[in-house]
């Protein structure tokens, strides 16, 4: 028998990254786009040649070099603007499964790899697609694009302090997701105020702890659904919702279905990869 491998030096985790939107832009010198509005998450400018400035509502600007990868909040960003002789590059939005360990507002030297144009289309077909299960490929294809360039990426980066206090009280609601969370609790758990979480979850995953919490719930009420755990209105209770209404509203607003028509696109997706595979 021949058998390759490898055992890790310890564990390996990464934050999970959901992505929201992605575009390919060539922008011609002075060309300017104001920020969407999104008041959470980050996003991404991959840039391939040409340069770029980039606003932030605090009045800082930050200069965006050819070959880079700039990272910055979306509630701290004003407007992006091409510098002669024009810019051409990628632009994503995304959200954090947790706290996003990578230097953020830091234009960061990248080199291209062969795989970043196929990953790109890939990337852009699946978000598109109104099938579920083909716009979470699209996530994990971007988040593998992402990690790839941080670790092509030579620089040095040491994680704040503040990092460490939102990694406990994001582990503590992984471990105890069914639980009745308030960012209050959250708070008097890891022994600081409410208004020191607020403003480092908002800086380390891009979002009030409020908003991280729900999202939390209902990525973990999808898993239970997905995988005929409960039912829906036994993971409403379950994940803490007042009614299975309240429940299926809140899903169709993050998922784009209520929970039955999702759940109908992810069983007809494996009814064609089984055929696929037959």
């Amino acid at each position: 028998m021949l058998c390759n491998g490898t055992r890790g030096a310890g564990p390996a985790e990464v934050c999970g990254l959901g992505l929201l939107q992605a575009w390919s832009i060539e922008a011609e010198a002075g060309q300017a786009q104001d920020a969407t509005g999104e008041r959470s998450g980050f996003q991404v400018f991959r840039t391939f040649e040409g340069r770029g400035r980039v606003e932030l509502r605090d009045g800082s600007v930050i200069e965006v070099p050819p070959a880079s990868l700039l990272v910055t909040r979306l509630a701290e960003s004003a407007r992006w603007t091409a510098v002669a002789p024009g810019w051409r590059f990628w632009q994503f939005h995304f959200c954090c499964l947790g706290p996003l360990d990578a230097p953020v507002n830091r234009p960061l030297p990248i080199v291209e790899h062969r795989r970043d144009d196929e990953d790109f289309l890939a990337i852009v077909a699946g978000l598109s697609s109104p099938n579920p299960v083909y716009r979470q490929w699209a996530s994990a294809t971007f988040a593998g694009m992402f990690w790839r360039w941080m670790i092509g990426w030579s620089g040095r980066w040491s994680v704040p302090s503040h990092h460490r206090v939102v990694a406990r009280v994001v582990e503590r609601v992984y471990q105890r997701i069914g639980e009745d969370w308030s960012v209050a609790r959250l708070a008097r758990e890891e022994g600081i105020s409410e208004r020191y979480l607020n403003q480092m979850f908002r800086k380390v995953v891009g979002e009030s702890p409020k908003r991280f919490l729900n999202r939390m719930r209902l990525l973990t009420a999808e898993q239970m659904l997905r995988f005929g755990r409960m039912n829906v209105k036994e993971v409403a209770l379950q994940m803490g919702f007042a009614t299975p209404s309240h429940f299926s509203n809140s899903f169709r607003a993050f998922f784009g279905d209520a929970p039955k028509e999702y759940l109908a696109k992810v069983q007809a997706t494996r009814c064609d990869i089984q055929r696929e595979s037959a």
